[in-house]
């Protein structure tokens, strides 16, 4: 969908859905809900710095990527 439908279905007062991403490699799933369904990407992680590279490359630095263990998130941001 373009993402300007999106906008015009969504009440104002609705703020986007967020999505986070445990072993996000390139993270290509979040990036998938935000095309798809509007999502806001808020979180990503790896353990791999090649993966945070490519996406950073990608998608930019806006989103918060962290290279960590997985077993060490805690879901605050």
């Amino acid at each position: 969908m373009v993402p300007e439908i999106l906008d015009a279905a969504r009440p104002r007062w609705c703020a986007p859905w967020a999505v986070a991403e445990v072993f996000a490699g390139a993270g290509s799933v979040a990036e998938g809900f935000r095309d798809g369904g509007g999502f806001e990407v808020a979180y990503l992680n790896d353990i791999d710095p090649s993966a945070r590279a490519t996406y950073r490359a990608n998608y930019g630095h806006d989103t918060r990527y962290d290279l960590c263990d997985a077993r060490v998130v805690t879901g605050k941001i």
